[in-house]
């Protein structure tokens, strides 16, 4: 009888990790050689390794029905939109996998309202080439939450559609803000691309000297217009069909139920203490969920089909380079220190005014999900427009 070669611990992560994120067998045993040195025949792997360690691919009937719809109720209810969407989230967050038929009727009895409203919707795509991972990143900032004072900001990767970071703040307006994203992403890489793309606001202006500094070239940074940035807006479509339209929502209930008045200063200002934080955990997930989920092959041939985690970190797939241009520690010191800011900070004041009323009340001072932040929020602005009223 053949022995089973057992992994080491890291090794077991990065397989449970691949495997919950839908990966293949073949792409598995890939990745393991490419980029954890771990040889082993593709047999071994997937009729002893993977099975040893409890992980099968058609194993919703091991799971309890009423935990599976309990769990998938409190995501679609904190904005998890899509039956896809919900389908990758229980396997990546719950590690439970069902059907796509069993998610599409889940999200049929659970979701009536949200089905409707997305089949409204329908998006047209553009043709769009690129040469290879690191070559062209899009950078834009998404603006329908500005009105409650949350910004968002995010940039991608023109080949492999990998997003590269994504971020919800006070603003996404302030060069500084904008340009220490990149210069975090510079620094994570070790380098930058060979090209970055953004609209004429001065938000990218930092960002697109930076650029143009790294690659002594001013045909470094794409000047264009938001709508012609592809890349960028076609996610945007994405975003607000998976989350944003959720978040939107939420909050003109609580317009339309009077807790929130856009022109409060109070208002915007516990409505960004209790919510960007929430949103920020949502937008991690969107993303995790983003980069490892599988491009279809399309008829048009637009863009190369495949994962995007997968196709950044292994162009040589589809026969790309990886087009990163190297960058060093000490001009990436001098970058970080020209966009050092504070304007991801709320007022220190208000701070302290928060925390005296959570711990007066002995209420949190954070919210694990919506109905928690909705009513952290109401009490807040509530018990802090009093104080102001007193003084």
């Amino acid at each position: 009888m053949t022995q089973v070669i057992i992994p080491y611990t890291h090794i077991k992560e990065a397989i449970s990790n691949y495997f919950y994120k839908d990966f293949n067998y073949r792409l598995i045993h890939y990745l393991l050689e490419k980029n954890h040195d771990f040889k082993i025949s593709f047999q071994q792997l997937k009729r002893k390794i993977i099975p040893s360690m409890g992980l099968f691919r058609r194993s919703a009937l091991n799971y309890d029905v009423d935990d599976i719809l309990q769990k998938a109720k409190i995501e679609i209810e904190n904005g998890c939109n899509g039956c896809e969407n919900l389908r990758r989230t229980l396997k990546i967050k719950y590690c439970i996998t069902i059907t796509r038929k069993f998610a599409r009727d889940i999200v049929r009895e659970l979701d009536k309202n949200g089905v409707e409203r997305r089949k409204k919707r329908r998006l047209r795509r553009r043709q769009y080439i690129t040469k290879g991972p690191n070559y062209v990143w899009h950078i834009d900032g998404y603006d329908k939450l500005t009105p409650y004072g949350i910004g968002i900001h995010g940039c991608i990767d023109g080949f492999s559609r990998k997003i590269l970071w994504l971020h919800a703040g006070i603003t996404n307006r302030r060069p500084e803000v904008v340009a220490s994203y990149f210069v975090d992403t510079v620094e994570k890489f070790h380098g930058c691309p060979v090209k970055v793309r953004g609209d004429p606001g001065t938000e990218n202006g930092m960002l697109a000297a930076m650029q143009m500094a790294f690659h002594n070239s001013e045909n470094a940074f794409i000047y264009g217009t938001s709508h012609a940035n592809q890349r960028i807006e076609r996610w945007w479509g994405i975003l607000r069909q998976c989350k944003a339209d959720f978040w939107i929502d939420h909050f003109k209930t609580l317009e339309s139920d009077g807790h929130l008045v856009r022109g409060n200063q109070i208002h915007l200002l516990c409505l960004q203490f209790v919510y960007i934080p929430l949103i920020q955990n949502h937008l991690e997930e969107v993303v995790e969920m983003w980069n490892s989920h599988t491009i279809r092959r399309q008829k048009m041939g637009d863009v190369i089909n495949g994962i995007p985690d997968v196709l950044f970190s292994n162009p040589e797939i589809t026969g790309a380079e990886d087009c990163l241009s190297p960058t060093t520690e000490e001009e990436i010191q001098d970058m970080r220190e020209l966009c050092q800011n504070n304007y991801t900070e709320l007022d220190p004041d208000f701070i302290r005014i928060v925390e005296d009323v959570t711990e007066t009340y002995q209420i949190p001072n954070a919210a694990e999900d919506f109905a928690t932040a909705r009513n952290l929020f109401i009490v807040l602005s509530e018990v802090i427009t009093k104080l102001y009223h007193q003084m």
